[in-house]
């Protein structure tokens, strides 16, 4: 007898990727919204990275396992799924029974078992065939027609439940990339007093103890200014009201600092950096 095969179509195929898309966009919605707030908090990068991982691993995994397609031979089966096809004699086979409120068919056989797709074409032929092939073998299936209630709860509510993240996320996603870039400007611009300081120092001698002697333009929205300059040092200071860090540098060889911009804004940061420039550092 020829092999005869029995598929999820592709249109059930492509709704339940797109499901399981959504299913993947509505759990990791909260890890790309919230990235700034997590790593505000110290929590690294690469435990962030693992995190998502390990996350779309228990997503996609069990619906990868699921058997898609089955191949009748003679007397054998194949199951196949999309991460492995496994052969079983037909009279190995031993019961068959719809699981989870008729979505899947919990196929057994000896010790193993396989959790088939219900939506599969000819799902009834095929129990008709193992039923021949061991006439033993336990059968509990059920008719399942398609439910206009559960399309809803599977499509249209994870849409909208995805939606009203993005709306509500999106502009807090926003303004994290915002700050980001004020902050990077700022960070720039201190770099580049430095550099604008050493070569003032060439021809003067001393360093400049302020932006305009320094003949320097700044970016837009940055304030910076010198603390104190004299021969032999001097300190500076960076910040962008639109961003969320303040940057201070104790020249020519000191490192850049940062520090994390409080409630009332940079300017308030910078008052009490150049009252104590001693604060301690993020």
């Amino acid at each position: 007898m020829a092999a005869k095969k029995y598929s999820l179509s592709n249109d059930d195929l492509g709704w339940r990727i797109f499901h399981r898309l959504m299913a993947t966009c509505l759990i990791t919605t909260p890890f790309v919204l919230f990235v700034q707030f997590l790593q505000s908090r110290m929590i690294s990068f690469a435990a962030f990275v693992v995190l998502l991982l390990c996350t779309l691993l228990i997503i996609w995994l069990p619906f990868l396992e699921k058997v898609r397609e089955i191949i009748i031979h003679d007397e054998e089966i194949q199951f196949v799924s999309f991460l492995r096809t496994k052969k079983v004699k037909l009279t190995d086979i031993n019961w068959v029974e719809d699981v989870k409120k008729g979505l899947y068919t919990q196929v057994r056989a000896s010790n193993e078992w396989f959790l088939v797709i219900s939506d599969i074409e000819g799902l009834d032929e095929v129990t008709e065939t193992m039923r021949a092939g061991n006439p033993e073998i336990v059968i509990k299936r059920m008719s399942k027609p398609r439910d206009l209630t559960k399309f809803v709860g599977n499509w249209v509510l994870p849409i909208i439940v995805i939606s009203g993240l993005y709306l509500i996320g999106g502009p807090l996603m926003f303004s994290g990339y915002k700050a980001k870039s004020s902050n990077s400007a700022a960070q720039s611009d201190l770099r580049n007093i430095l550099s604008y300081q050493e070569d003032y120092y060439e021809e003067n001698k001393t360093y400049a103890d302020s932006i305009k002697k320094l003949g320097y333009q700044l970016s837009k929205d940055v304030t910076a200014f010198i603390l104190r300059a004299d021969e032999e040092h001097f300190d500076a200071l960076s910040f962008n009201p639109q961003g969320n860090k303040l940057y201070l540098i104790e020249g020519p060889e000191g490192p850049l600092k940062e520090y994390f911009v409080g409630r009332e804004g940079g300017e308030a940061e910078a008052r009490v950096l150049i009252r104590n420039t001693g604060v301690r550092p993020r």
